[in-house]
């Protein structure tokens, strides 16, 4: 059996977890000029399927995470980023190996972010972005993986979901089994990017209609507004 991950329906079928959003690998030519519209509307989607998860008071702590090293946490985390402070939140990013160390004693023992996290950097923050090490590097420790909000788990969609994704899985819904888990495909074709956001730049009537096609949309009425009444002939 075919178990690589490639887009949103065998991704959720696979790993049993919901799919919140994608990002694309590298953009061909033609589409270079709209990347960063193309990037923003991925990161559009997956914010706003992570917002009724976030505290309406106090500080949102947004866990990603990952099986392997290399599967995009770090494009995954600036792009949310960037996105969130575009909105005028406060975004900190914190990083293992760069802003805590994940194989110090300190951090096996720890019961608290504050144990951790650097607070000149977290203090004033809306939302904390923690990218965490793969899991078959070091796993989290329990204390600290019930303290977030939320977590993402970046998979690359080129890869198969293996035995041991299977079981890093199951450890994490162990530590913290009151967190949403959600899935976020990372180098996928501009189709599987399009299941999320809806049809991408560049818009020509070709591509609409193929997207109309794919998602058999084709007998849909064009620039209906179904608020105003439609003008009678007199």
């Amino acid at each position: 059996m075919d178990k690589t991950i490639r887009d949103k329906h065998r991704a959720a079928y696979l790993t049993g977890i919901p799919v919140i959003g994608a990002y694309p690998g590298p953009l061909g030519l033609k589409y270079r000029g709209y990347a960063k519209e193309i990037h923003r509307k991925a990161s559009a989607h997956i914010c706003n399927l992570l917002t009724p998860n976030l505290p309406v008071e106090g500080q949102a702590v947004i866990s990603l995470v990952s099986s392997d090293s290399q599967e995009g946490k770090s494009h995954v985390a600036v792009l949310l980023k960037t996105y969130w402070e575009d909105l005028g939140f406060k975004v900190a990013y914190v990083s293992h190996g760069i802003d805590f160390n994940p194989a110090s004693k300190d951090f096996v023992k720890a019961t608290s972010m504050t144990n951790v996290l650097p607070t000149d950097v977290t203090s004033q923050a809306d939302i904390v972005l923690i990218e965490w090490p793969a899991f078959s590097e070091n796993t989290i420790p329990s204390a600290l993986a019930r303290s977030a909000h939320a977590y993402i788990y970046v998979v690359k969609s080129t890869r198969a979901w293996k035995d041991r994704d299977v079981e890093f899985l199951k450890v994490l819904k162990q530590q913290a089994p009151a967190t949403p888990i959600q899935l976020c495909l990372n180098w996928t074709d501009k189709t599987t990017l399009e299941e999320f956001t809806g049809l991408l730049p560049p818009y020509s009537k070709w591509r609409i209609g193929w997207y109309k096609l794919l998602q058999m949309e084709l007998t849909t009425e064009k620039n209906v507004n179904l608020e105003k009444p439609a003008n009678k002939k007199r």
